[in-house]
């Protein structure tokens, strides 16, 4: 990342060197301070006062081994009940258990404020509301630049944590899309097209009487050319037959790409630049798919890749990811805690256990961090003593990720007050 980073650029963008947004001359930024004049010490009491250093320097009093032993069960645990919650994601959103937790709210929404108290309370915060705009908004710059004209990150790491749970998903939205269009290696692997079974046992069929590497992937290529082309004459089906290795998965993934809703690989690449500037687009190829499978890192070619498909892979169909993406931006909620709470509880797996976003390699780090929560539980005196120290230290975990993109947002929101 640091390598394709205009250094530069950077440092006349933060510190104002062109345009003086600090002050600063050009001649000033030449004269920054060299790295020799730097206090290592420094440099390392700044990284270890970060959550994470902390966190990190923090496990100096756990014996590594144990720290490893319970991190390995405590991912897989953790992969376990994603996958299964994953598969419960799926289908109708009203009837996914993504659902549930926007219901749930809804109905408190309800009970709370759907009679004469709840609805004199409401119309009074509507009330403190307008006075608020009317008395302070419209009448203090400062307030309305701290609104409206924060200052925007410039890398896509922090762009990715100041959008959150949506922005992630999107990125991962596009990531799941890409495998999605590479060519199937295995006959069991077609049902990432949606076909039905009767079809998946024909090319099953028909594989196995294909004999060397090559000959197969070849049968298998057009065979997904044939499904994705519809309708293909003789002479087409030998066209692309004839086509070499490259230019067969070239045209597959072109077909592909347009098998899903985008018009040609060109602005699938292009959405995929950028993604979170396009989520209507990438909801809309999700849900008209969303019978569709992906497959990363994960094939039934043969034993190697099962296996590793099963330590790290992950088959995703893409109404699981439409579902999280919609609960993410409030569902279909009729209230404002039902789509608040929709949201959180994205976060709040999300913080748990990176599977949300993220394949099981992601998963690891969380399950380092929980194994530390579990071992310092444990060794509490009693069981309300272990499990008060459990909820603490695992609402910790919790809280870091959900309100980091909300502080992210309130440093740029600050920094946007330059312009008021």
């Amino acid at each position: 990342m640091l390598d394709n980073l205009d250094v530069q650029k950077y440092n006349n963008t933060q510190f104002g060197a062109a345009t003086g947004g600090f002050g600063m001359n050009p001649q000033a930024a030449v004269t920054m301070p060299s790295m020799q004049a730097i206090d290592a010490t420094k440099i390392n009491e700044a990284a270890t006062d970060t959550y994470l250093g902390q966190r990190l320097t923090s496990f100096s009093d756990i014996d590594p081994l144990l720290q490893y032993g319970v991190t390995i069960p405590t991912w897989i645990a953790i992969n376990q009940a994603m996958e299964r919650y994953n598969k419960a994601c799926r289908g109708d959103y009203n009837k996914a258990i993504i659902s549930k937790f926007g219901r749930f709210g809804d109905k408190i929404s309800n009970i709370l404020f759907d009679n004469p108290i709840g609805r004199a309370l409401n119309k009074a915060a509507n009330s403190g509301k307008s006075a608020f705009k009317n008395v302070v908004y419209d009448n203090s710059a400062l307030v309305r630049a701290f609104d409206k004209t924060s200052s925007q990150p410039e890398l896509s790491m922090i762009k990715s944590q100041m959008g959150g749970i949506p922005t992630m998903l999107s990125h991962d939205s596009m990531n799941i899309l890409e495998e999605y269009l590479k060519p199937l290696q295995s006959a069991k692997d077609f049902d990432s097209l949606g076909i039905s079974k009767a079809e998946i046992q024909r090319i099953e069929s028909g594989a196995a009487k294909i004999i060397g590497e090559e000959n197969k992937a070849l049968y298998l290529q057009t065979e997904e050319f044939k499904i994705l082309n519809k309708g293909a004459s003789a002479q087409q089906i030998q066209g692309f037959k004839n086509m070499d290795a490259a230019k067969r998965i070239a045209h597959l993934k072109e077909l592909k790409a347009k098998s899903l809703g985008f018009a040609n690989i060109a602005e699938f690449e292009a959405i995929k630049a950028a993604p979170e500037k396009h989520l209507n687009k990438i909801m809309e190829v999700l849900k008209n798919n969303s019978e569709k499978y992906s497959r990363i890192s994960y094939s039934n070619k043969n034993f190697g890749t099962i296996l590793k498909g099963e330590i790290t892979g992950r088959k995703v169909q893409l109404g699981e990811t439409y579902n999280k993406l919609l609960a993410a931006m409030g569902g279909n909620h009729t209230t404002k805690l039902g789509k608040t709470f929709a949201k959180l509880s994205n976060y709040i797996l999300e913080g748990a256990s990176s599977r949300i976003s993220g394949g099981k390699v992601a998963a690891l780090m969380q399950a380092y961090f929980l194994a530390e929560v579990l071992i310092r539980a444990n060794r509490q005196e009693g069981a309300s003593n272990k499990f008060k120290s459990f909820m603490e230290r695992f609402a910790e975990l919790i809280g870091f990720f959900v309100f980091m993109g909300p502080s992210v947002k309130l440093m740029h929101k600050i920094g946007g007050l330059q312009y008021s």
